[in-house]
């Protein structure tokens, strides 16, 4: 047993054999344990100053104002542990680790070749871990992970075990909650931000609670608008790894945010080949139209999100349904045996700018679908004062090589609006403005019939 009210860890170097570099640090150590040949028990309570330590050859030096909190730990042949006990530290530029407890032991198994290991802890700053991470021995993998993915949040009560042998994974387990979850997304691995809840896996299955509130997800392999972003989001999923496939179950995810709010639950299936199968439903309870642009996925061409997000200028939506279903790989689903991808909806209070220079289609209530194309049929509108009946906005195709807005309707009205329509109309000045000064009384009627092609709209016809 020693207790040292001040010590010069430092100035112990010549006596004792640091694994780590230890160019400074002071303070009180408590040390006591029993050493035997090939086995031993040490137990350490830590109230340091100004510790210098180095974990690796070719690693920064960690610069520590303070360390404190007691280390226990045990060895034998083939098999060590170390536990912290309400371990805290602060860095001279500023990260401070609040205290936690924590569990690491390694065990060799010489004669079935195996590796084995667990670790707990009832805290772990992910912020903070990723901030110390250059100057921990992790392996170029690992350490390009954390740089690259950033991840920020807090995980309670961890607990994770796992055997290796011939450098193969043959169990594992991990079992946490988490709060205020963050990671970047890179190329096309998804990022989150502000999630909270649990989780709990092993390699054959594994279970997900979400209960957040405002909080985000980013995809950039499916949206070229990633960030989809939430004011509340629960979720609850689960998942099995069999034989030939993996097995993603969706029992039920609730969201609600400016852009929309609903429920979607479903399944996937990846059986390591190709993008996978899943069948997803969807209920949107409301949406805003002027975000439809945002949840178009890449396969939909820049023109045509440049129109929805430019053309859909106002509207409400209701009793919305998504279906996605069949064989990723053959998505949109151009073919319906092999798929279904259809989202639909009612709207009310529509406004639309289908070309720039046309007046505006306004107060419309519609039925709109979304597929490889866009289809909005409006059984009410206006354009001034005429009013527009079997009104159709369409968008054939999203992927067409040239893509065309089709709109097609009627309208009835005092005659004065109609040509109220043609002056205020690219119309005009393909007339040489002849109906300017014109007057008309009465009422009448309009058959409108506009192609409008997207990256020619000079090109439109009447």
């Amino acid at each position: 047993f020693v207790e040292l009210d001040y010590a010069n860890l430092a100035g112990w170097r010549p006596w004792v054999d640091y694994p780590v570099n230890l160019p400074s640090g002071r303070g009180a150590v408590r040390l006591w344990g029993d050493l035997d040949e090939g086995a031993g028990k040490l137990t350490a309570d830590l109230a340091l100053e100004e510790v210098r330590v180095r974990l690796g050859k070719q690693l920064p030096e960690l610069d520590l104002a303070s360390l404190r909190g007691r280390l226990l730990g045990t060895y034998k042949a083939d098999e060590w542990s170390l536990t912290g006990r309400k371990i805290e530290l602060q860095t001279h530029d500023g990260l401070r680790v609040a205290p936690s407890d924590f569990h690491v032991s390694w065990r060799q198994d010489v004669r079935a070749g195996t590796v084995s290991g667990d670790a707990g802890a009832s805290f772990v700053d992910l912020g903070a871990l990723a901030h110390l991470a250059s100057y921990m021995p992790l392996d170029a993998h690992s350490r390009d992970l954390l740089t690259r993915h950033r991840p920020q949040g807090r995980v309670s009560d961890l607990r994770t075990s796992w055997t290796m042998k011939d450098e193969n994974l043959l169990r594992y387990s991990l079992k946490a909650g988490f709060n205020d979850l963050g990671v970047g997304a890179d190329a096309y691995f998804p990022g989150a931000g502000g999630l909270s809840g649990s989780i709990d896996f092993n390699e054959k299955s594994g279970v997900l609670l979400v209960d957040s509130g405002r909080s985000h997800v980013a995809l950039p392999a499916v949206f070229p608008e990633p960030e989809i972003r939430f004011d509340r989001l629960r979720a609850r999923a689960s998942w099995r790894n069999v034989e030939d496939a993996s097995e993603v179950r969706l029992e039920k995810l609730e969201f609600a945010s400016d852009d929309a709010a609903g429920s979607v639950n479903g399944k996937y299936r990846y059986t390591g080949t190709g993008p996978g199968e899943i069948d997803l439903q969807a209920n949107l309870d409301r949406a805003n139209a002027t975000a439809v642009w945002r949840y178009m996925p890449h396969v939909v061409n820049a023109d045509a999100r440049a129109w929805l997000k430019r053309g859909l200028l106002a509207g409400k939506a209701r009793d919305g349904r998504l279906v996605l279903r069949g064989d990723l790989r053959n998505f949109p689903f151009r073919d319906p045996a092999t798929g279904v991808f259809s989202v639909t909806a009612k709207a009310s209070e529509g406004k639309i700018d289908y070309a720039p220079g046309w007046p505006i289609i306004e107060g419309i209530e519609a039925e709109m679908q979304f597929g490889i194309g866009m289809k909005i049929k409006a059984s009410r509108g206006r354009i001034f004062g005429a009013a527009l009946s079997g009104v159709s906005v369409d968008i054939p195709d999203f992927e067409a090589a040239e893509e065309k807005l089709q709109v097609r309707g009627q309208a009835q009205g005092p005659s004065s609006e109609f040509l109220r329509f043609v002056g205020q109309s690219p119309i005009a000045e393909s007339i040489d403005r002849f109906t300017d000064g014109m007057t008309a009384i009465g009422d009448g009627s309009l058959d409108l019939v506009l192609d409008i092609p997207l990256r020619r709209l000079r090109e439109t016809r009447v």
